[in-house]
């Protein structure tokens, strides 16, 4: 007997009962509880693409976001790839939405992996089905993951894959990107260790500009992906305002809540654009 699963990609995939039963476990408990799971977790996740079998080593961090890296043989040769990963919930079920492919250790853009995803839907009879799917709607024949444990297991399983994570830090630098044609002003709040928080400002920031943010020279870096942003134009033709209200030199302004996403550098970024305020 076969199960025909619908995900938010424009098809339908078939798969037994069998396969999904023996997929369901484990990523379930996993993906469900991920607002729990300890920053640099790590597993291993093999699945089947057409003839192609790939082998990814999965980090998760604080807050449902993560990397993963990929190993694959194609024309002759093992290759490898990385991609970010965020967990989402959906109107199908929950998704680990991977994103942005790069070559590993670097910012430079894959020019022909797509990303892949992996949803998770429960059923009226409360069942549950999974099944990974990269970006152009291929559909993987056998998806598995396993929590790796130990530091010894855990450091020889990423060095398969060319990888060291520093386990006693995930602090990460915060990096700005003006897509604004025009220059912008910025007023930034943020958590600066586990428990205090802290504005700065005033940034100025070129039209088009991508840069760090630093304070007397040292790059600001945090644990926790949300911040507080109050950023503005010349003569105010944009502003980017929010409903947290901080004095910053003795006057009010309204700062917005943003989450930062996890860039292949490892980095926070904030994204201004000219289009959304």
């Amino acid at each position: 007997m076969s199960l025909k699963i619908k995900t938010s990609s424009p098809f339908n995939v078939t798969y037994t009962y069998l396969q999904i039963a023996k997929l369901v476990g484990t990523l379930v408990l996993i993906l469900l509880s991920y607002s729990n799971v300890q920053a640099q977790e790590v597993f291993e996740v093999k699945f089947t693409a057409g003839f192609t079998p790939y082998r990814g080593a999965l980090v998760v961090y604080d807050g449902g976001y993560g990397k993963m890296r990929v190993r694959y043989y194609r024309d002759g040769r093992t290759r490898m790839v990385e991609q970010s990963m965020k967990v989402e919930k959906t109107s199908y079920g929950m998704k680990l939405n991977g994103y942005n492919p790069v070559y590993p250790g670097t910012s430079t853009a894959h020019p022909s992996y797509n990303a892949d995803n992996f949803y998770i839907s429960i059923h009226e009879n409360g069942n549950y089905s999974i099944v990974s799917v990269d970006d152009d709607g291929t559909a993987a024949a056998k998806t598995t993951i396993r929590l790796i444990k130990g530091k010894y297991t855990t450091e020889n399983f990423l060095d398969d894959f060319n990888w060291t994570l520093n386990s006693k830090t995930s602090y990460r630098n915060i990096y700005f990107k003006n897509a604004c044609g025009s220059d912008v002003k910025l007023a930034l709040r943020y958590r600066y260790n586990d428990k205090d928080w802290t504005t700065k400002s005033w940034y100025h920031i070129d039209g088009n500009e991508k840069t760090y943010l630093s304070s007397n020279g040292i790059k600001l870096s945090t644990k926790n992906s949300i911040v507080y942003v109050y950023a503005y134009t010349p003569y105010n033709t944009h502003k980017w305002s929010g409903d947290d209200s901080r004095y910053i030199d003795g006057k009010l302004y309204k700062m917005r809540k943003y989450e930062m996403e996890i860039d292949a550098d490892g980095d926070y970024y904030i994204d201004l654009n000219c289009n959304s305020q």
